[in-house]
């Protein structure tokens, strides 16, 4: 069931090239500038995903290495399917994991690990399993949970439950039994006005509203109160209002108790809304079908 089921890639940053030479320092000494660290995984990132998984288990201790590492494994799996698998094969979804359990602290790896867990997650079944069952989930609830006021984090963290509940319904459990639904709705009373992190919450609130159990949870729990505070709130944002209105759609898809609760809610005022004012063709053809859902 539902509407839209679909994951999110997200944004590409610059590859982890080398820049010089030398070998870089020992797991005992200083990470100082980093520019050791940068070359070390720029030189294993040129033999692939493999030379980069293996650098980062040889150098647990240090953070620079760590951040950068994810940051190279993120650009070889944005490449395309085959490199996301090749990426997983070589112990890509491990290598985050460990980094951030190792280095709980630290906002960066923390950061690098969401979205290396969601890179990998995006478009593959296998890996989006591996991610669930070999403790990516958990990873990406603790680092959500400790760190509320980051928006980055937070949104990032939406993006990877995105992308690990489509087409799963073990991981939207997952996802939901974790806590991951809560702070998904605490993110979006956090930062009301952040537009990209409202719609990251939006494609994960509908992704996980998939399931017709978990709707009712998030319809409970006030996540179609949520929506709408995002869709008001953000109501010249064309992403948010697309995914908004898709939101409802699947909170409520085939449930006229939940489709009379989003009524009382205010949900047909906020489909209206983002109908007339038309920002792209995307959010009146959304708003159109989902009304006549909710009359």
């Amino acid at each position: 069931m539902g509407i839209r089921d679909g994951g999110i890639l997200g944004a590409r940053r610059r590859p982890a090239s080398a820049v010089s030479s030398g070998s870089g320092s020992s797991d005992d000494e200083e990470d100082g500038s980093g520019n050791g660290a940068e070359t070390m995984v720029g030189n294993a990132a040129e033999t692939g995903p493999r030379g980069v998984a293996e650098l980062l288990r040889r150098h647990p201790k240090r953070p620079e290495i760590q951040r950068r590492g994810l940051r190279a494994l993120r650009d070889l799996a944005y490449k395309g399917d085959e490199e996301r698998v090749a990426v997983a094969a070589a112990g890509g979804v491990a290598a985050a994991v460990h980094a951030m359990n190792r280095f709980p602290a630290d906002s960066r790896v923390q950061v690098g690990g969401v979205k290396t867990l969601a890179h990998l997650a995006f478009g593959n079944d296998v890996n989006r399993i591996e991610v669930g069952s070999s403790g990516g989930t958990a990873a990406i609830l603790r680092a959500m949970a400790a760190n509320p006021a980051d928006p980055e984090l937070q949104g990032e963290g939406c993006t990877a439950f995105t992308n690990l509940s489509h087409n799963c319904d073990r991981n939207r459990k997952l996802v939901v039994e974790g806590g991951g639904l809560i702070l998904i709705l605490n993110a979006m009373q956090a930062f009301p006005g952040h537009p990209k992190l409202q719609r990251q919450a939006c494609w994960a609130l509908l992704t996980l509203a998939a399931n017709d159990e978990i709707s009712r949870v998030i319809a409970r729990e006030g996540g179609v109160g949520a929506i709408i505070a995002a869709m008001i709130n953000n109501a010249d944002d064309t992403s948010v209002q697309h995914f908004g209105c898709w939101a409802l759609a699947n909170v409520g898809w085939g449930q006229a108790d939940v489709q009379r609760f989003a009524r009382e809610e205010g949900a047909i005022e906020a489909i209206q809304v983002a109908k007339y004012l038309a920002l792209v063709v995307l959010v009146p053809l959304s708003s159109w079908m989902i009304l006549l859902m909710y009359i």
